[in-house]
């Protein structure tokens, strides 16, 4: 089942863990050791050593949603309105936008009419209607990922590889449209069978526990930006700019001229497709690859915001 660590404070993580019913309570009972030894295994060495873990619970995940998230002179909202899978931890984003709504209408009605009915019939249905979409966009979201993860069969895996592919490759490559679907299922092919692939101007390179994808450096060896300006519609370069400077990928010859691109940690292959300012044909600064030279490379989309890509569309 799905097995998911969402992000905390102070070097911390929450765990999600989905077993079947059945093995749940020896999962409890585990050592401490045993425990984060299996964690550690099922999860790969992304995230470096597990020290050790919090108190754990166990609980049964079914999908609740109240049949109507008003009543008279009542609003059901949060956890008492949907109950859903903790796996995309989405649930307490939800019951946040519904706070969000009701504050709005009724900071609206207020601004109409100091003596409204903040219970009135028709602030109930507004509510209902603004929120209709949302909760259902996000449930079935929710309760489709822990299915699909659930899921056993090859057809499952298949179409689980090319769905993240597809959102992973308009976020890095900055595109408006996934590829189609006959490219995605190559590209899983491929990355099931350990073989890099390029797709969509990106190059995707499985490794052992992660998949990396980088935009390939054919796809943006062309395009030149001034400094300021969006270069590959994601990345902003600003610095100590001089007549003539121009934003244009690092490439071989560039990196050659970073002595200290290594302890960047990234392959040549994704550090060669990355911004770098360039004036007469001399390396100027390459922020990316260890020589920065006091400039600056600004992703024009935080990262954060790659989760709420998936949710969005």
């Amino acid at each position: 089942g799905p097995f998911a660590l969402l992000p905390h404070v102070h070097d911390r993580c929450g765990l999600v863990w989905c077993v079947a019913s059945d093995q749940a309570e020896a999962l409890m009972q585990l050592p401490e050791e045993d425990f984060l030894r299996r964690a550690h295994h099922r999860f790969g060495d992304s995230l470096g050593p597990w020290l050790r873990i919090g108190k754990r619970s166990a609980y049964p995940l079914r999908l609740v949603r109240a049949r109507s998230d008003t009543a008279p002179r009542s609003i059901i909202l949060g956890n008492a309105a949907h109950a859903i899978h903790p796996v995309g931890a989405q649930g307490f984003n939800l019951g946040l936008r519904d706070v969000a709504v009701v504050a709005e209408l009724i900071a609206a009605q207020r601004e109409q009419n100091s003596h409204f009915d903040p219970g009135s019939p028709a602030l109930l249905a507004a509510y209902s209607r603004w929120r209709a979409p949302d909760h259902s966009g996000t449930i079935a979201y929710s309760d489709g990922l822990a299915r699909l993860y659930a899921n056993p069969t090859s057809l499952a895996a298949l179409v689980r590889h090319a769905g993240l592919l597809a959102h992973a490759l308009i976020w890095v490559g900055a595109a408006e449209y996934r590829p189609r679907l006959a490219s995605l299922r190559a590209a899983a092919r491929a990355v099931a069978e350990g073989r890099r692939h390029s797709l969509a101007g990106c190059l995707i390179s499985p490794g052992r526990d992660r998949i990396r994808i980088a935009r390939e450096y054919q796809a943006v060896r062309g395009l030149i930006a001034a400094p300021g300006e969006v270069w590959d519609r994601r990345w902003r370069l600003t610095g100590p700019a001089e007549a003539g400077d121009e934003v244009r990928a690092l490439g071989p010859e560039g990196l050659l001229a970073c002595p200290d691109w290594r302890a960047t940690k990234l392959p040549q292959h994704s550090l060669i497709a990355t911004p770098a300012v360039w004036r007469d044909g001399r390396l100027v600064a390459a922020p990316l690859a260890g020589s920065a030279a006091g400039w600056r490379a600004e992703p024009l989309r935080p990262d954060d915001n790659f989760h709420d890509m998936l949710i969005t569309h």
